[in-house]
């Protein structure tokens, strides 16, 4: 299910503020959000990982690089 803008703006805006104080949570909640099975077959909504991707781009580089850092290397890829 895609977001509303509305809806989508509130959750990048709630994920931002958590990621600057706490991107080790923000991680563990972006990585709730992937699913490698959904990479499997066809879809034409995004998977958990291109979501978790399009919040990640919204980020400052400082902010998005500390999320990172609590992801393993294959997460992180």
């Amino acid at each position: 299910e895609v977001p509303e803008p509305a809806d989508a703006e509130v959750l990048r805006t709630a994920v931002t503020a958590m990621a600057e104080r706490q991107p080790e949570k923000t991680a563990e909640y972006l990585r709730g959000m992937m699913d490698e099975k959904a990479l499997v077959k066809p879809q034409k909504e995004l998977t958990g990982i291109q979501k978790v991707a399009v919040i990640l781009m919204q980020m400052t580089p400082e902010v998005a690089g500390n999320v990172l850092t609590h992801f393993t290397e294959a997460e992180a890829e």
